[in-house]
């Protein structure tokens, strides 16, 4: 009666090659111009490390796209459009950073306030007052 739509929807598996994620970046031959602008990025506060955000996705998508072409050059002429494309994921691990930072604080408040409620003696007190 209902058709089976498990034959239709197969998935092609690729085979994973670990060692290719480290081994890409020497393919192309000025491989060492790209490591040099990639750490150059850093200097630049903040921005670079969006900037370089959206290198790194800008590889990914390739890799996805074209999988049998080496990795993009990064190209300082493309740096609005890496800027542009590395917001987001600056924005989404800031986020996310933020909101395992204060994970991390309330847990700490917790078991801090709880050695507190075992412990009679000031100073524990006294060092929870100064943690905060």
């Amino acid at each position: 009666m209902y058709g089976d739509t498990r034959s239709e929807s197969i998935a092609i598996r690729r085979k994973t090659h670990y060692m290719y994620s480290y081994t890409h970046v020497f393919e192309r031959d000025d491989w060492f111009v790209n490591l040099i602008l990639g750490s150059l990025c850093f200097f630049i506060p903040i921005i670079g490390h969006v900037v370089f955000m959206g290198y790194q996705y800008q590889v990914v998508e390739g890799f996805i796209r074209r999988p049998n072409e080496k990795m993009s050059k990064f190209d300082f002429n493309q740096f609005t459009e890496m800027l542009t494309r590395g917001v987001y994921p600056f924005v989404v691990s800031l986020v996310l950073q933020f909101l395992m930072v204060l994970v991390l604080f309330i847990i700490i408040f917790v078991l801090m306030a709880i050695r507190v409620m075992f412990d009679l003696g000031e100073q524990p007190l006294v060092m929870m007052l100064v943690t905060i």
